[in-house]
């Protein structure tokens, strides 16, 4: 019952500012750039160490981008360079953020911390490597237990509370990695 109301909630919210988004003449695209170019911010402010400030401005702009695919459904302007766009936002986005920690731990001598980071980065990116070449051969390896809607909260709950950062990045990794068994394991089995 609680979740109804919360997701009813969320309907009504998200329904609004579809609402705004189309009166101000916005369009998927600004919304995929928009929220791109704020979660590359967001990585520039972590390579500053400011990780609770990255962490705001990493989940504006992926709340921003959040709304790109349903606005272009709303106003019915779902384009295959749309999703293209969304993919390299979404790619650049996430490894901005992430190059971002790992170049402000290596400079302030946490190699372990810097090394974690650094799997995570190269373990998610991936799993969008293995979708985008399943995709091209018409395999289709959607799913698997880490997507990026599971990835970013978790990076999100790292820069708000850094002393679980390693444990996050490491769970981004370990995840990850089992998302692209899973995906490699449905593209064989097509």
């Amino acid at each position: 019952m609680v979740f109804a109301k919360i997701g009813s909630l969320f309907e009504s919210i998200r329904f609004k500012l579809l609402s705004l988004f189309i009166f101000f003449k916005l369009k998927p695209n600004h919304l995929t750039l928009g929220g791109g170019i704020v979660c590359i911010f967001a990585g520039i402010v972590a390579g500053f160490g400011f990780y609770m400030i990255a962490g705001f401005v990493f989940l504006f702009g992926s709340s921003l981008d959040a709304f790109d695919g349903a606005l272009a459904r709303r106003i019915n302007e779902e384009t295959k360079f749309g999703a293209f766009l969304d993919s390299v936002t979404d790619r650049l986005g996430e490894g901005t953020l992430l190059l971002g920690v790992l170049y402000y731990e290596s400079l302030n001598g946490n190699p372990r911390t810097a090394f974690i980071v650094a799997l995570a980065l190269f373990a998610s990116l991936l799993v969008s490597y293995v979708r985008a070449r399943g995709e091209s051969l018409a395999l289709e390896p959607h799913g698997g237990i880490a997507p990026r809607q599971v990835r970013v909260p978790i990076m999100v709950a790292a820069l708000f509370l850094t002393s679980i950062l390693q444990f996050a990045m490491l769970l981004i990794s370990i995840l990850s990695f089992i998302t692209v068994i899973q995906r490699s394991f449905k593209a064989y089995k097509r």
